[in-house]
């Protein structure tokens, strides 16, 4: 009778085991039984594998404006080839996706403030699925789970609040993926540094578009070095963390064909173009020249570009009279 139940008692351990066995990392010693395994994917196994998620050039312009819960920019892995990580025996297991670490919340906090983030699983199909989660694996026999080829992990950084003007995250390891069984790191998801900048909001304030009128006037007052002159000021307002550092401006219009630098009268007056410049500097905006630029550094979270604009005479023709007429655009950068 001892021995009877000595017998039943150990087959129910064995079923025990059986039926919650788990999975694991995969280890040298399974290499040989990985070889064995029935129709394989073909692939390769990493005992050690990372994937590096990055942020582009790692510097990243964030708008001031950008609301809170709204995705400030989103970093990926490479993808690699088929890529087996576990070991999963017989019945059912487990492979979980987990945060490391992880505060329980949709968003994970950077360690800055303003900043948060998600890490998701993306595969090559274009679905994605949020850490953490837990796959569950069920077969009937001893089966190796992988990351298929051109899977990759993405992480998704998140305005929580207010930013610094300029901070840069160094996040590490944010997730992996570990067997259920033995709970040790088949995978870790590690990101590169990125530099986030907040950049100014900045806008014109007062008329748009800016309306200049030369009024009337006759041959005599105009010259190929003077004429009508009326001032052309734009005002900036800016507000953010910080002011900008510069704010430029580039002219586009249409150039005169005899003096590039001017601008092309499209009115009915002949022998006359328009000239943009700098009040203070007497520097010329110059059409459609990139390199033509008027800064300012240093201009706080209010400034203006105090121009002047001119009618002057182009040419060896006599000047024709009839109207004034054309239209330019101002560009303004700001850093």
């Amino acid at each position: 009778m001892k021995r009877i139940c000595a017998a039943v008692a150990l087959a129910a351990l064995f079923q025990f085991q059986n039926a919650h066995a788990e999975c694991r990392k995969i280890v040298p010693a399974d290499y040989d039984n990985w070889l064995g395994m029935e129709d394989p994917v073909p692939g390769v196994i990493d005992y050690n594998a990372e994937h590096v998620v990055t942020f582009g050039s790692g510097l990243i312009d964030v708008e001031s404006t950008l609301p809170v819960n709204a995705t400030i920019a989103t970093g990926e892995s490479a993808p690699t080839g088929h890529t087996y990580i576990l070991r999963c025996d017989d019945n059912v297991g487990t492979n979980r996706f987990e945060l490391t670490p992880d505060n329980g919340a949709d968003i994970q906090p950077s360690g800055v403030d303003g900043i948060g983030y998600r890490v998701f699983y993306k595969r090559a199909s274009g679905t994605s699925t949020q850490f953490p989660y837990i796959n569950y694996w069920t077969a009937d026999r001893t089966e190796y789970p992988a990351i298929p080829a051109g899977n990759t992990f993405v992480i998704e950084l998140v305005k929580t609040g207010p930013m610094p003007s300029v901070s840069t995250l160094n996040l590490g390891q944010v997730a992996r993926i570990a067997g259920g069984g033995d709970g040790v790191t088949a995978l870790k998801v590690l990101a590169s540094p990125v530099t986030l900048r907040v950049l100014p909001h900045c806008q014109v304030t007062g008329d748009k578009p800016l309306l200049v009128d030369f009024g009337q006037f006759g041959p005599s007052e105009v010259s190929a070095i003077s004429g009508p002159t009326q001032p052309v000021t734009i005002n900036v307002a800016c507000d953010g963390p910080t002011p900008p550092n510069t704010v430029s401006a580039t002219l586009a219009a249409q150039p005169d064909p005899i003096v590039s630098d001017f601008i092309k009268n499209g009115g009915t007056a002949s022998g006359l173009a328009i000239r943009l410049r700098d009040v203070a500097t007497q520097a010329v905006l110059k059409p459609q020249i990139p390199t033509s630029v008027l800064t300012q550094s240093s201009p706080g979270y209010n400034t203006a570009f105090n121009l002047e604009a001119s009618v002057l005479r182009v040419g060896a023709a006599a000047a024709v009279p009839g109207t004034i007429d054309a239209q330019a655009v101002v560009t303004l950068t700001f850093l």
